[in-house]
């Protein structure tokens, strides 16, 4: 049976040049959604990246580059070519097995060891815009049981070349599924740098 989910709440912030995050709370018609319900009912979707304001300002903006490029003869229609995306990801690619399921704490250790490796890079911006976002999902978190959730991470760099986009243009993008035992709770997180 698929499960039914509301969408609760979108936060987006954004810092040029240092990253972006996107937090967004569905309630399940049921407790315990798992992580392929979570897929099969396509919450892990582009269309959630934006508010509806955003998304009439960047289709308007998509259309006149588009139209541009037709009145130049620089763009050909292909009705066929409709790739969906889920950041640098072919969204019909995406699969459970690229996430890793952590505890609480198993979670904080990766954040904190993306942060040293980009300390120890010397990507000073990606550091302090990923630190900035960390801190804004801690402080939701806290109000949802932190330490009581189960937290899926996909990195998007760790999947293979064939199931990305021929073009990435992101400097990471990192997706974080969070439940929470017995609830009806969902939140999705993604971190990334484009």
């Amino acid at each position: 049976m698929k499960n039914k989910f509301e969408h609760i709440k979108h936060q987006f912030e954004n810092i040029p040049e240092k990253g972006f995050f996107i937090l967004n709370e569905f309630k399940s018609e049921l407790n315990n959604p798992t992580l392929e319900n979570i897929i099969e009912s396509d919450l892990l979707n582009e269309n959630y990246f934006s508010t509806e304001e955003q998304k009439k300002e960047t289709q308007k903006q998509l259309d006149q580059l588009t139209s541009y490029a037709k009145m130049v003869g620089a763009y050909k229609v292909d009705e066929n070519d409709q790739t969906e995306l889920y950041g640098p990801i072919l969204k019909d690619k995406l699969r459970p097995s690229d996430f890793v399921k952590m505890d609480f704490k198993s979670y904080l250790t990766k954040i904190q060891s993306y942060i040293r490796e980009w300390t120890d890079e010397n990507w000073i911006d990606l550091v302090e815009g990923f630190q900035e976002f960390h801190q804004k999902a801690l402080v939701e978190l806290k109000n949802k049981s932190a330490e009581k959730r189960t937290y899926y991470f996909l990195d998007a760099e760790l999947i293979e070349k064939d199931r990305l986009n021929e073009v990435n243009w992101y400097d990471y993008f990192f997706t974080v599924v969070s439940t929470l035992e017995n609830s009806d709770d969902l939140l999705i997180m993604n971190y990334g740098n484009d």
